[in-house]
């Protein structure tokens, strides 16, 4: 967004290998040069199931599609593994590819490999055998030569970060990975994604890695360390090489694994390693929920605690879960301790990190909110590459950030963040110019901003707290306003907590939580000022996350344990109503705090569950998806939620700096427009594309 480097992180990490699995030599990806060039390259790998060299698998290598999600892909060539598991495209090997036209309109220039069949075992054709690895931007592979291997471990991440753009081939097994034409870059970053999971020189999954990039006002680069749930990928793999290792279709174990992972039953395994990404409860129409008989009991359901029973003490992968999980999504954290020093005070690339927005390129930017001193150092906004690379930190400045409660990136992808103040006397609110590159200022009429939320015209909504309760009010930075521009009152007596979220509708109205309470305030907008009415319909019990649908019906998250969801149908006018069956429950939620919708419709959820946390997801129709604890990964004390092009979750935690970190569910939601913004009309009674893929 702010940074050219942005647009510069496009090499794929395929990283050296320190150690190499059972009868493999070590692999090294050779030095990248121009990837501008179009030229020939050698691509070469081998492929194991388990440990186990395949001999025999057709390998294929795909440019995916770009006429749609799980569009038809190309195939730029294909072979057959050696007996060793060896396979090569490229000069000398017979199998040589040319990358897509960059003007292509059915090829994208994103690429991966297939393996299937083949004998993973010595003379036993396991046609169930299937595999994946994703690689990335074409020209790129070409100009780095690299070694690569397939087995479970890189079918495990791949899948899981491109599920959200693979359709299974129900007929004959294998299937499609594609994207619509104007999500290419949504594709492009999920496969960036993969290589944060697993080192794809290895095939092994990462404990641990890092990445860095050159930030303005810091000497060194910063680092960010990039943690996957490791044991996890291994679990789901050791799952799916107790299929490959056997005679295939029929054997107990395939036959374990193809009727647990939903009620479509998979052909092969990489379509078995897909249904366990997209259903990551495993939920079918005859399991039941309850603990597993090894392990540590959680609840969970039967079909997990059926494939989790497939991992035995010999599995090939170690390092793996010891107990099953909840579901199987994976999650990952990116911290860093990494520092700046502004007017002689350390300032840290993440402390404190609670609130995020992602851009159009899918940045996420994060608010690091520490201090509520008049004037101090210490806040910021922090901005990160789709796969965490650091690449600004902008509003450093002693002052530029007071108690910043909240942040918004507006459809040109201008920055805008909420300057509380102290003690809720800050009276602006702070910008960064995507174009200029320079911070502005916006003063305001009233005191205290709490909530913020951005129109599809780039027009900004503050709502603020005021001096005292019930004294805040409703302003508005018009788009295009000069910095120094005071936000023009628009709506008065104002009740804002602290906590208070503010969402859009699609009539211009905006809904406010009226955090601390058991309302709502709607603001109708059409005319200024605003009408406010205030509501209680839906069953509300304690207002605090607020999200609109592509309907247009509001959804507020009622803090309590449990905590639980209110839907008040769409509205117009001050005429207002709760939907049938509203409240909502289940699915882990507890103080729900933030909420969102990715590009398939469903609604996520943090909730902000002390030093804990979870994640909620909810069908449009209100009914939990996720676990009855949650989506369970390493957060504390999760605040901001944002879902980018790829299907990626992100949330931001309130670790305090220097153990700040934020998390990342990888492809578990629809890819999602970003901005946000971007979703809402620039004028009233638009189309809202809420819920909509890209």
């Amino acid at each position: 967004m702010l940074n050219k480097s942005s647009l510069l992180h496009l090499s794929l990490a395929l990283l050296t290998s320190a150690a190499a699995l059972t009868g493999c030599s070590n692999m090294v990806a050779t030095a990248t040069t121009d990837p501008s060039t179009q030229q020939t390259g050698s691509l070469t790998g081998v492929i194991h199931g388990g440990q186990q060299p395949v001999a025999n698998a057709t390998v294929t290598l795909w440019a995916a599609g770009n006429t749609g999600y799980g569009s038809a892909a190309t195939a730029l060539a294909t072979t057959t593994s050696s007996a060793s598991g060896g396979f090569s495209f490229g000069p000398g090997s017979g199998h040589t590819y040319t990358c897509p036209s960059s003007v292509s309109t059915t090829e994208s220039q994103s690429i991966y490999i297939t393996a299937s069949g083949g004998q993973p075992t010595t003379g036993v054709t396991n046609n169930q055998a299937a595999f994946l690895v994703a690689l990335g931007d074409c020209l790129t592979i070409q100009a780095n030569n690299p070694n690569i291997q397939l087995n479970e471990v890189t079918t495990v991440a791949s899948i899981t970060a491109l599920q959200q753009f693979f359709t299974p081939n129900t007929t004959s097994g294998l299937g499609s990975i594609g994207t619509s034409s104007s999500n290419t870059i949504g594709l492009s970053n999920a496969m960036k994604t993969v290589s944060n999971l697993v080192n794809l020189a290895s095939g092994t999954a990462y404990a641990t890695t890092t990445v860095s990039g050159p930030v303005s006002g810091y000497t060194t680069n910063p680092v960010v360390t990039v943690t996957p749930e490791q044991a996890k990928i291994y679990a789901e793999a050791n799952i799916l090489a107790a299929c490959v290792n056997s005679s295939g279709s029929g054997s107990g174990p395939c036959t374990t694994l193809f009727n647990n992972v939903g009620n479509t039953k998979p052909l092969d395994t990489l379509q078995a390693a897909y249904y366990m990404a997209a259903n990551p409860t495993s939920t079918t129409s005859s399991s039941t929920v309850g603990t597993c008989s090894t392990g540590t009991p959680v609840t969970t359901t039967s079909t997990i605690c059926n494939l989790f029973g497939l991992i035995t003490s010999s599995a090939p992968f170690a390092s793996t879960l010891t107990s099953a999980p909840t579901d199987w999504t994976i999650g990952v954290t990116y911290g860093s301790n990494s520092t700046q020093t502004v007017s002689a005070t350390p300032v840290y690339l993440l402390n404190s990190p609670a609130y995020i927005a992602l851009d159009s390129l899918g940045n996420v930017w994060v608010l690091n909110s520490t201090t509520a001193a008049a004037g101090s150092v210490g806040n910021s906004v922090t901005e990160l590459s789709p796969t965490g690379v650091p690449e600004a930190q902008v509003l450093t400045a002693a002052g530029q950030l007071v108690a910043p409660r909240n942040l918004v990136v507006d459809p040109s992808n201008n920055l805008y963040v909420a300057n509380y103040g102290v003690s809720g006397a800050g009276t602006s609110v702070a910008a960064f110019n995507s174009t200029t590159l320079t911070a502005e200022t916006f003063p305001l009429v009233s005191a205290g901003p709490v909530a913020l939320a951005s129109d599809g015209a780039g027009n900004v909504y503050i709502a603020t707290h005021g001096t005292t309760s019930g004294a805040g009010d409703l302003e508005i930075i018009q788009n295009g306003s000069a910095s120094g521009t005071s936000a023009i009152q628009i709506g008065t007596n104002v009740s804002a907590g602290i906590n208070s979220v503010l969402a859009l509708d699609s009539y211009d109205d905006l809904w406010l939580s009226n955090a601390g309470s058991t309302a709502t305030t709607q603001f109708i907008c059409s005319q200024k000022p605003c009408t406010q009415t205030v509501t209680t319909a839906g069953g509300q019990t304690g207002s605090r996350s607020v999200a609109v649908d592509h309907a247009n019906n509001i959804w507020i998250g009622n803090t309590g344990n449990p905590g639980s969801i209110s839907e008040i149908a769409a509205t117009n006018s001050s005429t207002i109503s709760g939907t049938a069956n509203s409240p909502f429950s289940g699915g882990g939620l507890i103080n729900p705090t933030y909420s969102i919708f990715g590009g398939l419709g469903n609604q996520w959820i943090t909730n902000s569950n002390g030093s804990n946390g979870s994640v909620t997801e909810l069908t449009a129709m209100g009914t939990a998806v996720s676990p009855s604890a949650g989506f369970l990964h390493t957060y504390n004390g999760p605040v901001g939620i944002g879902i980018d092009a790829s299907g990626n979750v992100w949330l931001g935690n309130s670790t305090a700096a220097p153990t700040g970190f934020i998390t990342e569910i990888v492809g578990a939601a629809g890819p999602t427009i970003t901005p946000y913004s971007a979703n809402l009309p620039a004028t009233a009674n638009g189309v809202n594309t809420i819920g909509n893929r890209p």
